[in-house]
């Protein structure tokens, strides 16, 4: 078990899309157990609880590992989700991305913003092909290392590291088709895992960061 931070203060999250289609997904039902709107909610719980492991949340570890903790979970994103959508006219349009949150006393919440619709293909891609048609995203190098530790190593809400990347990087939005690579002297963080290669779409084949950079 890690020494929790000495900013304790933080709650343990992950985060996933509602989206109508994912019902009609095979392969969400498959990690799911039945049909859900929520994407591979299973999967997020189980992240979620092995952070609580991790800093020792007895009482939030107890609350993840309950019989009815999923259930629970989509309550509280759907309504979330209802709350998001109100005075929406055109819903099919756009998804929803919503935080599953839950503090060191196991109290849980859910947090929603509107997003573009993401298309099944992306969220479960049949291969590794690159697509033929995107929108291009802007991926920025930060200027500033980023040193890890468990509040890298997992999701919380003690944010201020990621935030002053995107704040150097003039991502103002989560619709903004832009991402921040975050380093550190040993490796690189992308998409909040750490990675020590970063695969990189380029010419219709795949490379990793360090060929395309030549090393």
């Amino acid at each position: 078990m890690a020494t929790a931070p000495s900013d304790s203060s933080f709650d343990l999250f992950s985060s996933l899309q509602y989206s109508p289609t994912l019902l009609s997904s095979p392969e969400n039902t498959v990690v799911c157990g039945k049909p859900c709107p929520l994407y591979m909610l299973n999967y997020h719980r189980d992240r979620i609880l092995q952070a609580a492991h991790n800093f020792g949340w007895q009482d939030a570890v107890s609350a993840l590992e309950a019989s009815n903790s999923l259930d629970l979970i989509q309550e509280k994103c759907l309504t979330a989700v209802d709350g998001i959508l109100t005075g929406v006219e055109d819903k099919d349009a756009v998804a929803v991305r919503l935080r599953i949150l839950i503090s060191p006393a196991a109290s849980l919440t859910a947090e929603a913003n509107l997003i573009s619709q993401i298309p099944l293909t992306s969220l479960f891609p049949t291969s590794l092909t690159p697509p033929e048609s995107t929108t291009p995203w802007s991926v920025y190098l930060d200027t500033h290392p980023t040193l890890p530790t468990d509040l890298t190593r997992y999701k919380t809400t003690s944010r201020t590291h990621y935030n002053t990347a995107r704040t150097r990087a003039n991502i103002t939005s989560f619709l903004d088709t832009k991402e921040v690579i975050l380093w550190s002297p040993r490796r690189v963080d992308y998409g909040r895992e750490y990675h020590e290669r970063l695969p990189l779409s380029r010419r219709e084949r795949w490379v990793d960061y360090a060929e395309y950079t030549d090393g």
